[in-house]
């Protein structure tokens, strides 16, 4: 697995490099722990859920098997999506838990709310509305 961590880091840091050379801005980096979770993701068979953009980019642009399949990725709102299809999670739960996320300044992935209008079909809520039920 560490083999595969510091792999995965070396072909990450050179997706990243160039990424962010073509938008000019500062170059990022794989942490070695972004490197180890996608590594066992990979490894496992697993899935991967971060919101972490480094992380979303080069697993998107990367080849993580032998037959060129993608990992699987999710982000926070699709395991929101997930746990109300499963009926873990109430419509209200989900907005109250998104309207606390922005009001407390997670840093969500930047497609947050274009993924949140896609799987729910409506606007997200903002931090600015007070949240409707209790927990």
């Amino acid at each position: 697995m560490a083999k595969e961590a510091n792999d995965f880091r070396r072909i990450g840091n050179s997706i990243l490099r160039k990424d962010c050379e073509a938008k000019g801005i500062l170059v990022r980096t794989l942490s070695i722990v972004d490197a180890r979770a996608w590594a066992a993701a990979a490894v496992l068979d697993g899935v991967l859920a971060t919101d972490e953009w480094p992380l979303r980019l080069v697993t998107r642009r990367a080849d993580v098997d032998d037959d060129g399949n993608k990992l699987a990725l999710f982000s926070s709102i699709d395991l929101v999506h997930l746990l109300e299809q499963a009926g873990a999670m109430t419509s209200p739960q989900r907005v109250d838990l998104m309207r606390s996320w922005k009001l407390a300044g997670e840093a969500l992935h930047r497609e947050a709310d274009e993924d949140y209008r896609r799987l729910f079909g409506e606007d997200p809520p903002d931090a600015q509305a007070e949240i409707a039920h209790k927990a």
